[in-house]
């Protein structure tokens, strides 16, 4: 996981894939608060935006998720939720396998989760080996919009 600020994104840009880097200038010189729901094609299939709003939940309501094909460059432009981070270990029960048609498995529950604050004009990066829950609240429910810029591994 890395977690930053989108104003400072720059700096990462030495470290990181090609890919990776075009996730991140493109939230760094896109009006996020203005971002219509919906696909954003970035390029094509290898890096594209999806736009969300959506009310947080408690965490109890959540499930834990990772993805096989791509990484998670997450962000919100309106709101603030917490998203626990987790290992992903071969012993995680699947509650819901969604692969191939979404890229997509839920499980019933994380082993030694840490809470990550995701606020408005930070980003957090999550690799298909981290079990991720986004959209949790932080003190009671808000409604947040969130961009998470998929990136193919």
């Amino acid at each position: 996981m890395i977690k930053g600020l989108i104003k400072e994104a720059d700096k990462w840009q030495p470290y990181l894939s090609e890919r990776l880097g075009q996730g991140l200038r493109f939230l760094q010189s896109t009006d996020l608060a203005a971002l219509a729901k919906g696909k954003h094609a970035i390029d094509g299939e290898l890096v594209f935006a999806s736009v969300d709003e959506y009310e947080t939940k408690p965490r109890g309501e959540k499930q834990g998720e990772t993805h096989d094909l791509y990484i998670d460059i997450q962000c919100v432009a309106k709101g603030r939720e917490w998203i626990g981070v987790s290992a992903l270990t071969p012993v995680l029960p699947i509650a819901d396998d969604r692969r191939p048609e979404q890229d997509l498995i839920f499980y019933e529950r994380v082993e030694e989760e840490t809470a990550v604050l995701l606020q408005p004009g930070e980003f957090v990066v999550l690799f298909p080996w981290e079990v991720h829950c986004p959209g949790c609240q932080v003190e009671q429910a808000e409604t947040v919009k969130k961009i998470v810029v998929k990136v193919k591994v």
